[in-house]
């Protein structure tokens, strides 16, 4: 069994490539031996009442929400999943309960890390906007300063010429 799991386990290592992917083979691995166990009988668990998934669930599910892009086919996905893990033609507290948390961390920590990524690029570039928009100001400042200076100094040549005309026609 562990031959067989360790693989399954071990894909989650590919879950930032393809998170559907390692999602689909957790399920096939805890659909198939929930069949060995449940109506087959071939397996038998060591404690009955456990949940048969393995716990690299959590690590698999928190992938199609963080790194898929298509949200639909995520949510479509770990909604499959999730069936698969509870187990519902087995139902039981211990088996919809356990299954629901393996199932749900993964994705609302995706969801609550992928928002705040999400909040701090939108805050980076709040800020390098708000740095643009400073040194497009500063700017303008400076030439509007310099054109209020320009114009005082006309003012001022202008009258100290005018001064030399009124003198040199005396």
């Amino acid at each position: 069994m562990l031959t067989v799991q360790a693989p399954a386990c071990a894909s989650v290592a590919f879950r930032r490539i393809a998170p559907l992917t390692v999602v689909g083979m957790l399920g096939t691995f805890t659909l198939a031996v929930t069949l060995l166990i449940s109506p087959a009988g071939v397996l038998t668990p060591a404690h009955p009442g456990n949940a048969w998934a393995p716990l690299a669930t959590v690590l698999a599910a928190y992938g199609p929400l963080f790194y898929q892009q298509n949200r639909r086919t995520a949510y479509f996905a770990l909604a499959a999943f999730t069936l698969v893990v509870m187990r519902p033609w087995e139902p039981s507290v211990t088996n919809l309960t356990v299954g629901l948390l393996r199932t749900a961390v993964g994705p609302l920590l995706a969801l609550h890390f992928d928002t705040r990524r999400r909040l701090m690029q939108a805050l980076v570039e709040r800020a390098e906007r708000a740095e643009r928009e400073r040194h497009l100001l500063a700017g303008q400042a400076r030439a509007e300063e310099r054109a209020r200076l320009a114009g005082e100094m006309h003012d001022v040549v202008t009258h100290r010429v005018s001064l030399m005309v009124l003198q040199a026609g005396r």
